[in-house]
């Protein structure tokens, strides 16, 4: 598995901007249908969904399915707060989680 240092590739984790600097370092992996971990570690504050939507809701966009980002792509060092909200916005982007109607 390889394993990239998101610090390696953008000094914050708060733009959609930042977001896009993971993505393009972890599609080639997932397009050829390999492990890829990303090791937050050193993200010290919260991560607002402008980054996710950028770094992993994006794959969606370009061709990487739901079981793909599931079975391939790793979150190591992050926080609760950050898996959960990627979780749920790659889900709802997928049509896969549905939310209850308020």
């Amino acid at each position: 598995m390889t394993v990239l240092k998101v610090l390696d590739y953008t000094k914050h984790c708060h733009t959609s901007d930042d977001g896009d600097k993971i993505l393009h370092a972890v599609l080639p992996y997932l397009q050829r249908g390999q492990d890829v971990c990303l090791d937050f570690q050193g993200v010290v504050s919260g991560v607002p969904s402008s980054f996710v939507n950028g770094a992993f809701v994006s794959l969606l966009d370009h061709g990487i399915t739901y079981d793909v980002i599931k079975k391939h792509l790793k979150l190591v060092n992050s926080h609760s707060q950050l898996n959960r909200l990627a979780k749920e916005r790659v889900q709802k982007a997928a049509g896969i989680l549905e939310f209850e109607k308020a």
